[in-house]
């Protein structure tokens, strides 16, 4: 039992380092909440642009609507397809997810205006807000 105690303790320890380090790193982007987020997709807002940075195979089982599927592996070598003028706002799995981060750091490091949103998917569907499968129609 104190040896299952001392594993469990350890790995809180590791956890807590991990997320103390996940709040740094986040501490110099301002995040977009779910309210913010609602209130733009319900807007006309042509400089506004919500990227989904998943694997398609995620985006295609279920995403926010009105986000376009862009994987960050692809983001990483395609980020010039984006217009320059827009306000991209990228969106993963789950708070924990660091997917993001990524994003928003490689779109800011090319001269994006770039957030995150605060939460994820995961998040968004759990609160019961709108979800879409597929390719969205265009």
């Amino acid at each position: 039992d104190v040896a299952i105690q001392d594993i469990a303790e350890a790995r809180l320890a590791e956890v807590d380092r991990i997320i103390a380090r996940l709040n740094e790193d986040r501490a110099s982007m301002e995040p977009v909440t779910f309210e913010e987020l609602r209130g733009i997709l319900h807007t006309d807002s042509s400089n506004i642009l919500i990227i989904d940075v998943r694997p398609s195979s995620e985006y295609l089982t279920g995403h926010i609507p009105g986000t376009q599927s862009y994987p960050l592996v692809t983001l990483e070598t395609d980020y010039e397809q984006l217009p320059l003028d827009s306000q991209v706002i990228a969106c993963c799995r789950g708070y924990y997810s660091f997917l993001a981060d990524q994003a928003v750091n490689l779109l800011q490091s090319k001269g994006y205006t770039a957030r995150r949103i605060n939460q994820g998917f995961a998040e968004w569907k759990a609160a019961g807000f709108p979800v879409e499968q597929g390719l969205p129609i265009e």
